[in-house]
């Protein structure tokens, strides 16, 4: 084979030079068109997960704005909680100015046991003094402050006896519409009781709601 290869005249080396040449490039190319595939692939591949690390993060970015969203409103209605209710004072004039006219009218006291529902039961019972109104002892064993009597409910509440009502509406559906807009709920109920004075509003001071 050594005497055919040296037997090759210079055309015959150019020739295959050539082919060879183009063997080569062919590789090359071969070569290089697979690495642009595959580095297209690598890049799509990479894109993906670019694009779901994107969302992925969108997402706790959500998840993080929602959870300070929460403790932002869990804070205010704490806050709300353990700020103590208060009759304020425009609330006590306004009682002055609307309840002055219903002089003279009898109401007793009915309190939650907590610092809270006395203190606004003390603030309650001295404004309706302001306006005239007469203080009679609660109907009962147990008083506080020897005024009050104890109840277990919650919120605020006016209640009169059935029989007292065509007397007792218009002063109680005041005093109840006054405190309502002041920023204190309060409900007003006629009811049948034996335990209750007759002839006097029932102002009831429940503990403080928690909503």
């Amino acid at each position: 084979m050594m005497t055919k290869m040296r037997s090759l005249s210079l055309s015959d080396w150019y020739s295959l030079f050539q082919f060879v040449s183009i063997i080569l490039l062919f590789l090359t190319f071969a070569v290089g068109a697979a690495a642009i595939i595959t580095g297209l692939r690598v890049n799509k591949r990479s894109s993906l997960e670019i694009e779901r690390l994107k969302l992925d993060s969108d997402k706790l970015r959500l998840e993080i704005a929602q959870a300070k969203e929460r403790t932002a409103e869990a804070n205010l209605a704490l806050a709300k909680i353990k700020t103590p209710r208060a009759l304020p004072p425009e609330a006590v004039e306004r009682m002055k100015s609307e309840l002055t006219f219903f002089k003279g009218i009898k109401f007793d006291l009915h309190t939650s046991s907590d610092g809270d529902s006395l203190a606004l039961m003390n603030s309650i019972d001295s404004a309706l003094r302001e306006c005239g109104w007469s203080l009679i002892p609660a109907f009962g064993i147990i008083l506080l402050g020897g005024k009050a009597g104890v109840i277990a409910r919650v919120g605020l509440g006016l209640e009169i006896l059935e029989e007292d009502s065509a007397a007792l509406q218009p002063p109680a559906s005041t005093l109840g519409a006054i405190l309502n807009k002041y920023g204190l709920p309060t409900t007003i109920n006629v009811v049948r009781a034996s335990h209750l004075n007759r002839g006097a509003i029932h102002v009831m001071v429940g503990s403080k709601p928690l909503n």
